[in-house]
């Protein structure tokens, strides 16, 4: 013990030497760390420059403090450091501030402080112009952004009816310097508050609050003028305080209530009402429309006189007046009576091919007529009124009348003949009266406008091809005398959503309802007994579907491509089961074949598709040797 005491002193002596020299190696090889410039300043972020020298230690990472004050420096993460010269960026700061920093680096022993500078973000701004262009629902606001350089993470243009709570707002994705921000679908007359808000994630900027009104327009509608047996004149006055007209419509009618005629017009114009009824009282309104806002004039009243046989007719074509009176004008004084209109039997072609004619409403004064026709290719004509008397809609009559919208068709006519209004494609909606009897084939053929036909239960027939390739027919009521559906009736009629079959009717001929694509559900009578091929095909959306018990034979194609079918029942008095019946119905998951006895199949039956086949337990031998194509597929049903 005393031996070891003796050598104490000396050990504690070699340990404090020895500690000495790691502290001196330490300092000797502790990293230098020098500030360079500070870089791409703006008005939320800076770029802070640094040289770090090694020393022949490894440097383990670096981070930066920062903030407003000297005494109170915030840590930013740490980086690894890779080379000397490091970059280290400083987002999400404040605009028009002084900050604070050094950059800090650790050897692994110790930390390596830098010396600690300054520097101040810039000051962005953003401005917001007073609105232009306003009218009674738009607006256009020009903004100036100065962002110095920052990347901002929104800018949005909000808006209101109230100052303190500006509910909607305009999202700008595309941000420039130079911004031009339309405001659409505004309420009329209202005073709006707005405000430009752009946020560079430590700072919000503001613009000045801007304020500003929509129009209030005026529509007015003269007194009638110059009324007559037929006619009457009107003047319009639309006070919108602003560049451009709305869309403006006059309508009138017999019933104050119900003012159901319209034609549209221009702003500031003079009306001339034509095709009057002579000795009624009418009642008329002018309409302003701002978008889905109306704006009304006083509704006002005149009455029509009574007509004598000799009176002019007031034309509103004047090209159609012009071949009236050199055809049809019998006394020669230059215009065509209401007498002389009645004579006519006949157009002949006198308008056939006819590019200047747009409005015909006055044939309904030609009462001699029994048959109408020959204005094929009248590609201006735009209404016709069909005269009571008349009979047949002839063949042709307007075809690929093609700006054809509108058409009165009177309440005698029992007959519309082959392609009557064929590739009429502005036409949107008809109304057929409760005479016909008769629509021919393609009578409708590529009216791929007609959106809406009422066909009347005095219809025993309708054609094939009659509504082919009516694009936007929605839905229809076939009438319970039908008992055929023709060839291509409603063939491609691909916004077709919903059709009543009525009971009577037997046979769904070729192609029915050929691509009907929108069609997800339709009932068929007990009284079907033929379904044709391809009646169901290409129906993409066809989800459910029942097959009368009378049906003894699934044609070819009948439900192919029918993707959405899932399931289906094929009643136990079928048959016979065609080609590709069931192709590409991707879908299809279940067959229950009700037939003991197994109908004939062509082998391609189901082909594309994977579903399986179910058949009553006694029968499923049977069937699987009548169809060895499909034998893996066939179960008894559960």
């Amino acid at each position: 013990m005393k031996k070891f005491l003796h050598i104490l002193p000396l050990m504690i002596a070699l340990l404090l030497t020895a500690c000495k020299a790691e502290i001196d190696d330490v300092h000797i090889n502790a990293p230098v760390v020098t500030l360079g410039e500070v870089s791409e300043v703006t008005g939320n972020s800076a770029v802070i420059q640094a040289n770090i020298k090694q020393q022949g230690g490894k440097v383990s990472y670096c981070l930066i403090r920062y903030g407003t004050s000297q005494t109170s420096l915030t840590e930013t993460e740490r980086y690894d450091v890779s080379s000397e010269n490091v970059r280290l960026k400083l987002p999400s700061l404040q605009a028009n501030t002084t900050y604070y920093f050094q950059v800090v680096v650790s050897s692994g022993y110790s930390e390596v402080e830098s010396e600690v500078r300054s520097f101040t973000t810039l000051n962005p701004a953003v401005a917001l112009s007073e609105a232009s262009a306003v009218t009674a629902t738009t607006a256009l606001f020009q903004a100036q952004l100065h962002l110095e350089g920052s990347t901002p993470i929104s800018c949005t243009l909000r808006y209101g009816t109230d100052v303190l709570s500006m509910t909607h707002s305009v999202a700008i994705t595309d941000v420039q310097e130079d911004i031009e921000i339309p405001l659409s679908s505004l309420v009329i007359g209202t005073t709006y508050y707005c405000q430009l808000v752009v946020n560079l994630g430590g700072t919000v900027l503001k613009s000045e609050l801007k304020s500003f009104t929509t129009l209030n327009p005026v529509v007015s509608l003269s007194e009638a003028m110059n009324v007559t047996s037929s006619s009457v004149s009107l003047q319009v006055s639309i006070s919108t305080g602003s560049e451009g007209n709305p869309e403006c419509v006059l309508r009138y009618g017999t019933d104050a209530s119900l003012l159901t005629a319209e034609i549209e017009i221009q702003n500031e114009e003079d009306i001339l009402l034509t095709s009057l009824d002579a000795s009624t009282t009418y009642f008329i309104q002018l309409i302003a429309h701002y978008g889905s806002v109306e704006i009304a004039s006083d509704v006002k009243r005149f009455s029509t006189s009574e007509r004598s046989p000799q009176d002019p007719i007031v034309f509103a074509d004047p090209q159609v007046e012009r071949i009236c009176v050199e055809y049809w004008d019998v006394n020669g004084d230059g215009s065509l009576s209401y007498q002389e209109a009645s004579l006519v039997n006949s157009l002949e072609d006198r308008f056939k091919e006819n590019v200047d004619i747009n409005m015909f409403d006055e044939l309904k004064y030609f009462y001699g007529l029994k048959e109408v026709g020959g204005f094929a290719d009248c590609l201006f004509l735009e209404h016709i009124t069909i005269p009571y008397g008349v009979v047949t809609v002839l063949p042709d009559a307007f075809l690929r009348c093609s700006n054809l919208k509108g058409i009165t068709i009177s309440e005698t006519v029992t007959a519309i003949e082959w392609e009557a209004f064929s590739g009429c494609s502005n036409l949107t909606d008809v109304t057929l009266p409760e005479s016909l009897t008769s629509i021919s084939a393609r009578a409708f053929f590529d009216c791929s406008s007609l959106a809406y036909i009422h066909i009347p239960e005095s219809v025993l027939d309708i054609g094939e091809n009659a509504f082919w390739n009516c694009i936007h027919l929605k839905s229809i009521s076939i009438p319970k005398q039908i008992e055929r559906i023709r060839k291509s009736v409603f063939g491609n009629c691909i916004s077709l959503e919903q059709i009543e079959i009525p009971y009577g009717v037997k046979v769904l001929e070729v192609d029915a309802f050929v691509g009907c694509s929108s069609l997800s559900s339709i009932s068929i009578p007990e009284t079907v007994v033929v379904i044709g091929k391809e009646v169901f095909a290409g129906c993409s959306r066809l989800n459910s579907i029942t097959i009368p018990e009378g049906v003894k034979s699934i044609e070819d194609h009948t439900f192919a491509f029918c993707d959405s079918l899932v399931s289906i029942e094929i009643p136990a008095n079928v048959t016979s089961i065609g080609r590709r019946v069931f192709d590409l119905c991707s879908n299809l998951k279940s067959v229950f074949v009700q037939a003991t006895v197994p109908p004939t199949i062509d082998d391609e039956a189901f082909q594309n598709t994977d579903c399986t086949i179910y058949v009553s337990a006694e029968s499923v031998e049977a069937y699987q040797k009548a169809w060895p194509t499909y034998a893996y597929r066939i179960k008894a049903i559960p």
